[in-house]
């Protein structure tokens, strides 16, 4: 039985993310190279939040068995209590002089991308990009409560050809 939707219900949400990413692990691009994972985020005072984050493990330092990442490169789409219709996505870079086996600078990294993603943007709704070099791209849509599933999977799905930028830029910085 489907519980109830409610908007302040972070464990409901938490099951629809954890749905969404059982989805994404089964689709044909989804493979070995490939981390889906979800948690409750953040874990201060601020609004909690549900999220999903796609990474490759070269992307990343840090240990993959929570939802929080100190460094590298990751793809994430999150709700909050305070919003909890609006769908919000990103990538992140963090600390990406500390990655381990490429040299990189993170405001050269974020330009490239920027430069590259700028073909692809129109795919994704309410886009920014005119963030530091921590937040490559940004965005959100409201999205109604019965779609939020639906929608987390949809924009998994576009992510595979941003991937394959960031792995490009990285393949030129490895070390």
């Amino acid at each position: 039985m489907m519980k109830e939707f409610l908007p302040h219900n972070i464990s409901f949400k938490g099951e629809l993310f954890e749905r969404a990413c059982e989805r994404i692990e089964q689709a044909s691009w989804f493979d070995e190279e490939w981390i889906c994972k979800t948690g409750i985020w953040p874990d201060s005072n601020a609004p909690k939040g549900v999220a999903l984050k796609l990474l490759k493990p070269h992307w990343s330092n840090d240990v993959q068995d929570r939802i929080g990442n100190a460094s590298g490169i990751f793809f994430s789409i999150w709700t909050d209590e305070t919003s909890p219709r609006i769908l919000r996505y990103n990538i992140h870079a963090f600390k990406l002089r500390e990655l381990k086996g490429y040299k990189l600078e993170s405001r050269k990294f974020a330009e490239a991308f920027r430069t590259s993603f700028s073909k692809l943007h129109q795919e994704w709704p309410n886009l920014r990009t005119d963030f530091g070099p921590q937040t490559l791209m940004e965005g959100f849509q409201e999205r109604p409560a019965d779609a939020l599933e639906n929608t987390i999977v949809e924009w998994s799905s576009r992510f595979p050809p941003l991937a394959d930028l960031i792995d490009a830029l990285l393949k030129t910085k490895k070390t």
